[in-house]
């Protein structure tokens, strides 16, 4: 490649020339070139010998591996590299300087954009112009409020909030993001016979819920185990602070628990499984039962088997007393089947007896046709009259 046809913007001179930095280049290949240092003013005096040997000396050479590195970096061929690496590295450094001008120039024009816009708000929020009604009416002296056109702008920017508001509704359900709900208050009594813990946590209504839930429950059993709480302990003796560490990993875990205030389904999961494996170690000996409950262990003992336990009467439930209801309704209409069953047979006697009745008097009826009105019988009878 010819040197005066190399880019960089810059006439290049034949091979062998100082170029403007004050770097001569040879094609001696055993010589690093030092730093570039650009050349100072000269100063106003007469030439030494000592400036013209420096004038007639060697163009500095450049080594064959550093020549190859920049021929391989700005893919150019040729002798006079040095110039044309320097007018490429100017050349960059002046579009880097272009470009932080458009940069600038894009950063003012969104600024007065901005401008713009707070000015049209301000523009809207200021009162209507007072029109004169002579103007629209004819009517001179009368004047009134443009309110129509204030009203108009008003809907207008209400109809750009709103579809605003629409369109970041819709955007955030299209990525995905729930929007966030009030959070589910814990249930009165307790769990397991107040209220049922799958049916509050809204998870029983198909299969996939219920595995969901079966999964929360397995996972937090294994963060129960792995969080060193001694579940020998009553629940209520674990320190808060063991407790809200569980409910924030559980909720790391499982998002959907955040829904419940206060964490209370996990809580109520845990309590749950918790009391369970301390039942189990108290039937099979593995712990101690506390001595606040050792009374129970001796009313067992002298309970005889063969005996009801002697439960004390509860009220009646809502559900019980319908059953009750509806017990006493099937018993006074089994009572009344035999008085139902007399009348319906004296229905029927009577019934029976009205169609003979009807049977009888039709039979009189055809006897009584055969005889004549005079008193004759019909040519039918016995005896014919002449």
């Amino acid at each position: 490649m010819d040197c005066k046809s190399a880019g960089g913007g810059a006439a290049l001179g034949p091979c062998g020339q100082t170029n403007k930095l004050n770097f001569k280049i040879t094609s001696d290949s055993n010589y690093l070139p030092p730093t570039p240092v650009a050349k100072p003013p000269p100063k106003a005096k007469a030439k030494t010998s000592s400036s013209k040997d420096q004038e007639n000396r060697a163009p500095t050479p450049l080594s064959d591996a550093f020549r190859e590195q920049i021929e391989q970096k700005y893919n150019i061929e040729g002798c006079n590299v040095g110039d044309i690496v320097f007018a490429r590295i100017e050349n960059d450094a002046a579009n880097a300087t272009i470009a932080d001008q458009k940069r600038e120039l894009e950063a003012q024009k969104k600024r007065s954009e901005d401008l713009q816009r707070q000015i049209d708000k301000l523009l809207a929020r200021a009162p209507a112009p007072v029109v004169p009604i002579e103007d629209q009416a004819g009517e001179d002296g009368v004047e009134v409020n443009d309110a129509t056109a204030a009203l108009e702008r008003e809907n207008a920017e209400l109809k750009k909030q709103l579809a605003k508001a629409k369109t970041g509704s819709a955007a955030a359900g299209a990525a995905g993001v729930a929007e966030p709900r009030e959070p589910t208050p814990r249930p009165t009594g307790t769990a397991g016979t107040h209220f049922s813990i799958i049916a509050e946590m809204r998870l029983d209504s198909n299969r996939q819920d219920r595995a969901q839930f079966s999964t929360i429950q397995r996972n937090l059993r294994e963060l129960f185990g792995n969080s060193r709480i001694n579940w020998e302990l009553p629940w209520a003796q674990v320190p808060a602070a063991a407790k809200a560490q569980l409910f924030a990993i559980a909720r790391k875990h499982h998002p959907y628990l955040a829904e419940f205030q206060n964490d209370w389904a996990t809580e109520e999961i845990v309590k749950q499984y918790v009391k369970n494996k301390r039942n189990n170690a108290y039937k099979k000996g593995y712990i101690d039962v506390p001595p606040k409950y050792a009374y129970l262990k001796e009313n067992a003992a002298k309970r005889d088997p063969s005996k009801p336990r002697g439960k004390k009467a509860s009220k009646p439930s809502k559900s019980g007393a319908i059953r009750a209801d509806a017990a006493k309704d099937a018993q006074r209409r089994k009572a009344r089947q035999p008085a139902d069953r007399s009348r319906g047979e004296s229905s029927k006697a009577k019934g029976k007896r009205a169609v003979r009745n009807i049977i009888t008097s039709d039979d009189e009826d055809d006897q009584m046709a055969d005889v004549d009105v005079s008193g004759a019988r019909s040519p039918a009878g016995e005896d014919e009259w002449e």
